[in-house]
């Protein structure tokens, strides 16, 4: 047994050495243990960097990931292929496997090296700045997120996949516990304090991955401080939050059996692997049909997943659309916007909500994506528009801002259910009832 390595270090005992060690050991060969560099689960200590590296090797080790943060940027996190980094570096494959073994580990060096500490912080300094009001803060969060740099926009793509992506969210586990703590989002934060911090966050996230497909700068400028100024509104709640009888399932009604088995199965399918992953097998196996059904329909993958996007957004966006105006009609427009925030969040919705965020997340990289989006996007606001238009309920400079904030702060909730739980237990009446008087007529 080589001495240092397999044993305990003195003094230690097995069952206790890991993180939970605070200690600095030299090892006989000059390897330095620290408590933040230690592995734990297991009866020993390990030390990760045992020897020193070549200034040439670093060097490379930095140019491989500036590569792939540009590669991320072309392509998107679940496209990236090691010879094509390895190419922008004038590198081989074999240097390549010497540090990487595969795409999915770059993804995660990407992510610990390049894009975390700068997207996290941005996050956090904007989630303090809207809870405190800090209006230059506010305004600089939203310059960044609204046309954010290749690091926030990799970053953004990074949380919005990790859940599906199963090296990357190994890593997630990690940072993203101790994030939510430290910020106030997670279950230890008292419920009124939890749900503002967690839609400040979600407003962020909204933002930054809308902007994925339609930048609009001097709107998310208003859209942002009219949240903050909510969420530092005092507010007295009495009785219970008000719940919807049946969460409605979001599917396809298109009348055609067929195309509604394809759409369905494609939501389901996106939902869970992504666009990348989605192939006409995989969607043909989950409708129960043969991948010669989908060609009857669609010529290439993209026309269906478009179709998909066109059918179910526009039924989601009827069911939302019945429940505000149910609440115009009982002049109860703040509690109905309520229960829409709950339908951003139900569990029984989770995969429709997957689905939605998947399509801005290929809308990054794909342009047909982002012009169908764009799209939906228009027609979302002509939709808003009808609904607080026509009788008065919201002034017209109001209603963009309204039907850019409806349409991506659900995203970003989709994106939070990821890293905390329990999300439908949220009184968001505490938001909704200080927001829509700062957007009413009256005010």
């Amino acid at each position: 047994m080589s001495p240092g390595l397999n044993a305990p270090p003195a003094g230690v005992e097995p069952a206790t050495c890991g993180l939970e060690v605070r200690c600095s050991i030299q090892l006989s060969y000059g390897g330095n243990f620290r408590d933040d560099q230690m592995l734990s689960g297991y009866p020993f200590c390990v030390p990760l960097n045992p020897r020193r590296r070549s200034k040439s090797s670093v060097d490379n080790d930095n140019r491989i990931l500036d590569a792939a943060l540009v590669e991320v940027n072309d392509v998107g996190i679940d496209r990236i292929v090691l010879r094509s980094v390895a190419r922008r570096v004038n590198l081989t494959s074999g240097a390549m496997y010497g540090r990487y073994e595969n795409a999915a580990e770059i993804a995660v060096g990407l992510w610990a090296n390049r894009l975390a500490e700068p997207t996290l912080a941005l996050l956090s300094s904007g989630i303090e700045a809207m809870m405190t009001g800090d209006s230059e803060t506010m305004a600089s969060v939203v310059k960044k997120l609204v046309k954010p740099t290749p690091i926030v926009a990799a970053g953004l793509e990074c949380l919005a996949v990790a859940h599906r992506h199963d090296v990357l969210n190994e890593e997630m586990g990690d940072w993203m516990p101790k994030w939510f703590a430290a910020n106030g989002l997670d279950e230890s934060t008292r419920p009124p304090e939890r749900v503002r911090r967690l839609t400040s966050l979600s407003v962020l996230l909204g933002m930054g991955l809308f902007s994925f497909v339609n930048q609009r700068p001097d709107e998310w400028s208003l859209i942002v401080p009219i949240y903050s100024q909510a969420l530092r509104t005092p507010v007295e709640l009495r009785g219970a939050a008000p719940t919807l009888d049946a969460v409605p399932f979001v599917a396809a009604t298109t009348g055609d059996p067929l195309r509604d088995a394809l759409i369905n199965a494609t939501a389901e399918v996106m939902g869970r692997a992504g666009f990348e992953q989605t192939t006409v097998s995989r969607i043909a196996r989950r409708a129960h049909l043969t991948s010669g059904a989908v060609y009857t329909q669609y010529d290439v993958k993209e026309e269906l997943l478009i179709d998909a996007m066109k059918t179910l957004l526009t039924n989601a966006a009827a069911d939302t659309g019945a429940l505000t105006t149910s609440g115009i009609e009982a002049n109860e427009l703040p509690d109905a916007t309520a229960q829409i925030y709950h339908l951003a969040v139900a569990p029984q919705r989770m995969n429709w909500r997957r689905f939605r965020l998947e399509t801005y997340v290929a809308a990054r990289t794909r342009p047909t994506v982002k012009r169908a989006l764009r799209s939906i996007q228009q027609t979302s606001d002509v939709r808003y528009a009808e609904m607080f238009g026509s009788g008065g309920t919201l002034p017209p400079t109001v209603i963009p801002l309204v039907s850019a904030a409806g349409q991506a702060v659900p995203i970003g909730f989709t994106v939070i259910d990821s890293y905390t739980t329990r999300l439908e237990t949220l009184d968001f009446r505490f938001i909704t009832r200080p927001l829509i008087t700062l957007i009413s007529v009256k005010h």
